[in-house]
């Protein structure tokens, strides 16, 4: 185990429940946690690991990480756009990618992250200390949304 002890996590669902739902979807949101289980994209992993904090590390490795809601910007609770694949803040339209890392507009920095991990063939969430969110820096997933934003970013002329 990784030393959070037991307890320490939240059961969300058996693993083969989470990957059809994030086929369909894209994002599991656990409202114990005020977060959502996302997929982590196998081919950005290499470099996830060289930036990423380690203890996301197993569930990045198993393809999955968890979004804190919360906007590092004023703290309004951020949507997963299901159309732009991307978290959005209803509040002042920040824009994070589809694993939380900063895209557009006011935030300071990406979404804090949660550890998954795999037990026993169920995906848990880890609900420890949240890892605080990468700083803007172009990031580590580089996708562009699906779709249209369900946000829309406006400008005072």
């Amino acid at each position: 185990m990784d030393g959070l002890g037991v307890g320490a996590g939240i059961e969300i669902a058996p693993l083969a429940e989470i990957e059809a739902e994030l086929d369909s979807i894209g994002a599991r949101y656990v409202p114990e946690a005020r977060s959502y289980v996302v997929r982590f994209p196998v081919e950005a992993l290499e470099r996830a690991l060289a930036a990423y904090d380690e203890r996301l590390h197993d569930g990045l490795r198993d393809g999955f990480v968890g979004v804190y809601q919360r906007c590092p910007h004023l703290g309004c609770r951020v949507r997963f756009c299901e159309s732009s694949g991307w978290f959005e803040c209803p509040c002042h339209a920040g824009r994070f990618n589809g694993v939380g890392e900063y895209q557009a507009d006011v935030p300071e920095r990406g979404l804090d992250l949660l550890p998954v991990r795999l037990v026993d063939g169920i995906v848990v969430l880890d609900r420890g200390p949240v890892v605080t969110g990468r700083p803007v820096d172009g990031g580590v997933v580089t996708t562009a949304p699906a779709g249209p934003h369900c946000v829309e970013i406006r400008r005072s002329t």
